[in-house]
């Protein structure tokens, strides 16, 4: 096993002689969160695995038992813009470099030649959805906690985000999006983040049937047959039919809430969503948290999140990483940002305080006049 810049690779062989290769993101103490190192590594792993004829795909997970991946390093992010030896030209410098590395490597993975399976159990935010997105195979289980947590931290939904959130139906999209609700399996598969729900502790068994099948193998690289046998082989281990009496437990929650959603996030204005936000009455633990992260979240974010399903919503993929590359950049150098990761993973106070504090006819002005210089449309 090859281990490089906090990930694990290693080719195991199938029956046939064929290889998968297996990548680890190897930094459980940090929750596998991807810092430039660990994205530049991956990139590599994979750019091996295309070119070597003998690697018929690819298996990515998260070492440690907390989960996959809880997204990018922010408080690395932080920690720079802090620094009082970077200059202003420094951190933006930074910055650019880091979401433009980041967002290649999803890129990447979308347009990956080969199949990949990624294991997302446990923890899997942010950076670490947006990792999964792009796979052919993505796969979560009964441990697997989902989200796009921005509304908390002062960025914005990203790593494709404008993209894949337009990909269900707007009222979902904004809820989604807006309030940083974390998704168990059964809603993972609903938003479309996900395809196939396996118990935990099935992993060894779906990678031992892998590496014992008979892959078909196209003289011409058609990898279609070798994607429906995986698909298969998945199925078979298939959660929501076992009989464990444990498939009851996974149930959805935002259908239980569906109703809710409905009300609030069909709204045609910022301003009317939140007036039936703070009026509506909710009837889960599940939405109790979703409305109070809109309502504590950053103001900023909220309005960006609106626009990215009213705005952008036939943005193309190709699109959204270009237009989010410059949003990034641009969200990131706010004080917001640095203000929600010092409150919510610094010093752990929970009480950001926004600038501005809430919504302004001057806020909702300028966030409109940049969306407008970085739009596609």
């Amino acid at each position: 096993m090859q281990t490089d810049s906090m990930i694990r690779v290693q080719n195991l062989e199938c029956s046939d002689g064929k290889l998968w290769r297996r990548i680890g993101i190897d930094a459980p103490n940090q929750l596998n969160a991807l810092n430039l190192n660990i994205i530049n590594a991956l990139q590599d792993a994979l750019i091996e695995a295309e070119d070597d004829e003998n690697i018929i795909g690819v298996w990515l997970e998260g070492m440690g038992d907390k989960g996959f991946c809880a997204g990018g390093d922010v408080r690395a992010l932080y920690a720079s813009l802090k620094d009082k030896n970077n200059t202003p030209a420094d951190i933006t410098a930074g910055l650019k470099q880091f979401f433009r590395a980041e967002y290649s490597l999803d890129a990447y993975i979308y347009e990956f030649p080969k199949p990949i399976v990624v294991w997302a159990d446990g923890i899997v935010m942010g950076g670490g959805v947006g990792l999964m997105m792009g796979a052919s195979h993505r796969v979560v289980t009964e441990t697997s906690t989902l989200a796009m947590p921005e509304i908390s931290i002062g960025l914005f939904p990203d790593c494709g985000a404008t993209w894949f959130l337009n990909r269900v139906d707007p009222k979902l999209s904004r809820f989604l999006g807006m309030t940083g609700c974390r998704l168990k399996a059964a809603d993972a598969i609903i938003a479309k983040w996900a395809d196939h729900i396996v118990f935990n502790d099935q992993k060894d068994a779906v990678l031992a049937e892998i590496l014992k099948t008979k892959w078909v193998i196209d003289p011409d690289g058609d990898t279609s047959e070798q994607e429906d046998q995986l698909t298969a082989l998945l199925n078979r281990y298939n959660a929501m039919k076992a009989t464990r009496g444990v498939a009851s437990a996974l149930p959805s929650e935002v259908n239980q809430c569906a109703d809710w959603i409905g009300e609030v996030f069909s709204a045609p204005s910022l301003e009317e969503l939140f007036a039936r936000l703070e009026g509506s009455k909710t009837n889960s633990n599940f939405a109790d948290e979703a409305k109070n992260n809109l309502l504590k979240g950053c103001p900023t974010t909220a309005i960006i999140a609106f626009e990215q399903v009213r705005r952008f919503r036939k943005i193309t993929l190709r699109q959204a990483f270009k237009m989010e590359n410059e949003l990034a950049v641009w969200m990131a150098s706010r004080p917001d940002f640095a203000e929600g990761v010092r409150a919510m993973l610094v010093d752990r106070d929970r009480h950001p305080k926004w600038n501005p504090a809430g919504f302004t006819s001057k806020l909702k002005a300028d966030v409109a006049a940049y969306l407008q210089t970085i739009s596609p449309f």
